[in-house]
């Protein structure tokens, strides 16, 4: 099976191996301290203060997305349940953005929050307004309906800490009042702080980042090293192309933002070429300046040496697929020399450097970016058995679909790829046991799919190319199937394309038990 064109690739599949292991084993517990919630579940992958907020936002009508996945108010009042930015403070939380939540047992109004992948620990910080009743946190099986686990918290723990951790991975949280007490009108919270900790892992040695994930399997200009520039490069104001993707800085101080070449070097690093970064708080009039690498293919595991020059407030890389976060690693002021790199099991789209924490008037971070590693996964599945004719898109190629993972059910660890899709264009994944041919109205490409088709709508990526990670025991066909042994299984991807729509290729799965 042949591997995407530069443009877009599959994925790195290997083991995952862990270079913060958990302290303990999990089991399943409820804590009511969050040092020791991190004790057993690990450094938190991703975390959610609610300070990227810049005014109220009502999660009552629909959900509203946060770091982690999403947030959400369901039945009962609609009244009180916002993110709340100050000055205005519905529930006094220390003057910082928080969520003013409002649950009731009577009308069953509930807060509900969503992960956008599997956690193995959810932990939060409710505080201010409890009354009598309580809260409790209910953790929620994969179909986020029934509670799997429920940790109550007593109307006497004003500013508490609440947290989940278990070997099994989960998929949602709710918050509900915990008794019914007649005449009370319900419980006013203030919930902040919220950290969930993922399969995705942070290290900061190379050799044990490698193991992790398998850094042999190398794709075909799955490195950078910058040794191909011949001249000082800028790359603010417009991307910059590099064997992996493509840089670019933006907003604020740019005059640091190049590839640096010697003789000249803006911060020394051994004399080889690299990129020369800066990035800043927003500070004295100066807007934050922030830099990003974009992967040319969904990556499951990336590594760089950010070396030299690093002040006091330290830098954050924080990897996302789309618009949503999969992981957040700092880099401490005195890490300088430090290696960094990412294992998820989650594709990760691109990586944004900002500076860690404003510490006024230091003016930012400036440091050395050399030795770039972005590593893919191995294939799985082939072309349909009946070719699936394609039309090429505005970017002059046909669209792509590839699998990467296992084809075991019993792992449940299927990602579909889709390449070669035009630039900021939407479209998701369909899926079906039959094939066919047939070009829908108003679009310029063939759908290749038989009858039944599922469609992940769900899970809308965006070009040049995007992923989806698949639940094998819920194809989304009407109604919602689990794959049996031995079937095989088409996957196609439709995307917009200007004022029409096309579709990739298809990638056919035959999975084993």
């Amino acid at each position: 099976m042949k591997p995407f064109s530069t443009r877009c690739g599959s994925l790195l599949g290997a083991p995952l191996l862990l270079s913060l292991p958990l302290a303990a084993p999990l089991s399943a517990q409820c804590f009511d301290e969050r040092g020791a919630w991190t004790d057993v579940a690990g450094v938190a992958t991703i975390s959610e203060s609610f300070g990227d907020f810049q005014s109220d936002i009502s999660f009552e009508a629909g959900p509203v997305p946060i770091r982690m996945g999403a947030i959400q108010a369901v039945n009962g009042l609609n009244v009180r349940n916002f993110v709340d930015v100050p000055p205005f403070q519905s529930v006094e939380h220390d003057g910082t953005p928080h969520a003013a939540c409002y649950v009731n047992d009577d009308t069953n109004t509930q807060i509900q929050l969503t992960f956008r992948q599997p956690v193995k620990a959810f932990g939060c910080d409710i505080s201010g307004g409890l009354g009598q009743e309580g809260v409790e946190l209910l953790i929620l099986d994969s179909n986020q309906t029934a509670p799997i686990a429920i940790c109550a918290i007593a109307s006497d723990s004003l500013a508490q800490f609440v947290g989940y951790a278990s070997d099994d991975s989960f998929r949602g949280a709710r918050l509900r009042s915990m008794s019914l007490v007649p005449g009370l009108v319900g419980e006013t919270f203030g919930l902040d702080d919220l950290a969930v900790v993922t399969e995705a892992q942070c290290f900061d040695q190379r050799p044990q980042w490698a193991a992790a994930a398998g850094a042999t399997n190398t794709t075909p200009g799955g490195t950078e090293s910058f040794a191909g520039f011949n001249a000082d490069t800028p790359f603010s104001g417009a991307p910059v192309a590099l064997n992996i993707g493509s840089i670019q800085s933006f907003q604020g101080q740019l005059f640091e933002n190049l590839i640096d070449v010697p003789p000249f070097q803006t911060m020394d690093n051994n004399g080889t070429n690299y990129a020369s970064c800066y990035v800043n708080h927003a500070e004295d009039g100066v807007p934050q300046t922030r830099i990003e690498i974009r992967f040319d293919r969904p990556v499951r595991a990336f590594g760089a040496e950010i070396t030299h020059g690093l002040g006091l407030e330290g830098v954050q890389l924080t990897f996302f697929k789309g618009n949503a976060v999969v992981i957040e690693c700092p880099i401490s002021s005195d890490d300088a020399g430090q290696f960094l790199g990412v294992v998820s099991p989650d594709p990760m789209e691109r990586v944004v450097f900002t500076a860690m924490s404003l510490i006024p008037g230091s003016g930012g971070e400036g440091f050395g970016l050399d030795n770039l590693v972005a590593l893919e996964c191995a294939p799985i599945g082939g072309p349909s058995p009946t070719p699936c004719p394609t039309t090429p898109n505005s970017t002059g190629l046909p669209g792509e679909a590839r699998a990467c993972g296992s084809t075991s059910i019993g792992h449940n660890d299927v990602t579909l790829l889709a390449g070669q899709l035009p630039v900021d264009q939407f479209g998701y994944f369909l899926a079906s046991r039959n094939g066919g041919i047939f070009m829908p109205p108003g679009s310029a490409g063939f759908i290749c799919l038989g009858p039944n088709i599922g469609r992940y709508q769900d899970s809308v990526g965006q070009g040049p190319c995007f992923s989806t990670r698949i639940d094998v025991n819920a194809i989304p066909v009407n109604p919602v199937q689990a794959v049996i042994p031995g079937e095989r299984w088409r996957f196609q991807a439709w995307y917009r394309d200007g004022q029409t729509s096309n579709f990739t290729d298809v990638v056919v799965i035959q999975f084993t038990p």
